[in-house]
């Protein structure tokens, strides 16, 4: 009992509902604090059936995109790559024609050759050279015949000019082959 006088000494003037006085302010401001939150909520979603001002493109199906990349590779790419492949192989064509055209030019020197190391001439220089070759091993012998074989054959540096022409020719068929299946 001395609690409750304690209380009710503590109350204010003409103010007997105290407790219930604070209950209703406590539940006014919930109630505030509810409404001004749900004055800060996002806007309703709209409903399913209202159809958007701006028109979207949906994907299309995975499978219609796959089939169309096949029907493209098959109608575009392949048919280019294809013709890519036979030009290529006739510049390779053409280049391994270049190389035996070389080969067959060094071919007609040949005979020349032959009857050349054969003369008594060079088999008297070949005999001279000889014992050299064998006691100092400073291959006399094969830089006395090799003048004659590239006079009448071909020379390293023709050789290497003739297959160096030959591919140069490859490379440049290829770069133009590669640039007109480039274009549109």
């Amino acid at each position: 009992m001395t609690q409750g006088r304690a209380t009710a000494q503590h109350r204010h003037p003409g103010s007997e509902r105290g407790p219930r006085r604070g209950t209703l302010v406590r539940v006014g401001i919930g109630l505030i604090v509810l409404l001004v939150s749900a004055g800060c909520a996002p806007a309703p979603k709209q409903a399913a059936n209202v159809v958007p001002a701006v028109r979207v493109a949906l994907p299309e199906p995975k499978l219609d995109i796959e089939a169309r990349r096949r029907e493209f590779f098959e109608k575009v790419v392949l048919p280019n790559l294809q013709e890519l492949e036979r030009r290529n192989d006739e510049a390779a064509v053409r280049c391994i024609d270049r190389i035996r055209a070389a080969f067959r030019r060094y071919r007609r020197g040949v005979p020349q050759f032959v009857d050349d190391v054969m003369s008594w001439r060079t088999r008297f220089g070949v005999l001279c050279r000889l014992p050299r070759e064998l006691i100092l091993k400073d291959n006399c012998v094969q830089k006395y015949i090799q003048p004659k074989f590239e006079r009448y054959v071909f020379s390293q540096r023709k050789l290497r000019k003739d297959l160096d022409d030959a591919l140069r020719g490859y490379r440049e068929d290829v770069r133009a082959n590669l640039s007109i299946s480039m274009l549109p």
